[in-house]
């Protein structure tokens, strides 16, 4: 659908794992791939800022591991190997179909930390790219994003544009039941998913 998200190698084993990783360069990101595992990091299923092919690999196999005892009916489909991205701050975005208003899309700040803060705003979609930027204004934690510590601000703009597509595919799309993009980088330059879980 023309959504930015970050490059990543889907592979099958902890030891094409370390060989993706060797071909990225860098230090990169490793998580479990599951239809059935919602929150990766909760049961050890991500491991950040990993170098090497070595320490990549024991790193899928320690993930793999936790994986099949932490969801243990989960459907495991194998490992995904990206590049680190550093960004201005975590978002999340959602999409739920309501019964009565259709679906309808969630913004918040957070990431890992959303559910604990609860700091999300909701709209009906589609909207436009001004809604979009009106809806990014009403969390709480907006500084976050506009006069974060140690960086410039976040790409409000980028951040909007991707909001109101995924407001559009979501209007546009019956079969989507829900969607959860966690985290959604916002970059001093654009904006990219990291993560995604669709349930059509």
């Amino acid at each position: 659908q023309g959504l930015p998200v970050v490059a990543f190698r889907h592979v099958a084993t902890a030891a094409e794992a370390g060989q993706a990783a060797e071909e990225i360069g860098g230090k990169v990101v490793v998580k479990i791939v599951s239809p059935d595992i919602g929150h990766k990091s909760d049961i050890g299923g991500v491991e950040l800022n990993l170098a090497g092919r070595a320490e990549v690999e024991a790193a899928g196999a320690r993930i793999l591991a936790a994986a099949k005892a932490g969801a243990p009916g989960a459907r495991l489909d194998g490992l995904m190997v990206a590049p680190m991205r550093r960004g201005v701050a975590e978002c999340v975005i959602g999409v739920q179909r309501d019964p009565t208003f259709g679906p309808v899309v969630m913004f918040g700040l957070g990431g890992v930390h959303v559910e604990a803060l609860r700091d999300v705003v909701f709209r009906a979609a589609p909207f436009s790219e001004a809604e979009a930027l009106r809806m990014i204004h009403e969390v709480r934690a907006i500084r976050l994003l506009t006069h974060p510590r140690g960086s410039a601000p976040a790409d409000l703009a980028a951040l909007a544009r991707l909001l109101s597509q995924v407001s559009r595919i979501a209007a546009a799309s019956p079969g989507l039941e829900s969607a959860d993009m966690n985290p959604v980088l916002a970059l001093e330059d654009g904006a990219v998913i990291l993560d995604a879980l669709l349930i059509g």
